[in-house]
């Protein structure tokens, strides 16, 4: 499985950091998302993770099982840290952000996570997260 086949992604850079922007071509499920996530996982070769993930196209279905998977990927690849801004609609912030809380958490690992409605508070907010060193 491909990440080409269901993922839209971009590497940008944030006040000197690498950081994935990433979008489901189309609903994904637990198993794309953990493909994706090892297949990029080695990319963070300073232990630390700036993602920012659009799940508009699919949030209805979103669960945190995919989610916990992801987490064992990074530590299998010896990432300690993850700082990571979701987006999504105004139907579903709620709801997603409320799964997205219960997760950082509730994981022995240093995790940020934070939903927003657009990609520019998204991306202000990882460059400042960036910016003092969070992660």
């Amino acid at each position: 499985m491909s990440a080409k086949e269901h993922f839209n992604w971009s590497w940008v850079e944030l006040k000197g950091q690498p950081c994935l922007h990433v979008a489901p071509k189309e609903w994904a499920d637990g198993a794309r998302w953990a493909a994706f996530t090892d297949e990029f996982a080695s990319s963070f070769s300073d232990g630390r993770v700036f993602y920012i993930v659009d799940i508009r196209a699919g949030e209805e279905k979103t669960d945190l099982d995919g989610f916990k998977e992801i987490i064992a990927i990074y530590k299998k690849h010896g990432i300690e840290s993850a700082v990571i801004a979701v987006i999504t609609t105004d139907q579903f912030h709620d709801m997603t952000a409320t799964m997205f809380k219960h997760l950082a958490d509730s994981r022995d690992f240093d995790l940020q996570i934070k939903v927003f409605l657009s990609d520019a508070t998204a991306t202000s907010w990882m460059e400042e997260c960036i910016g003092s060193g969070s992660s």
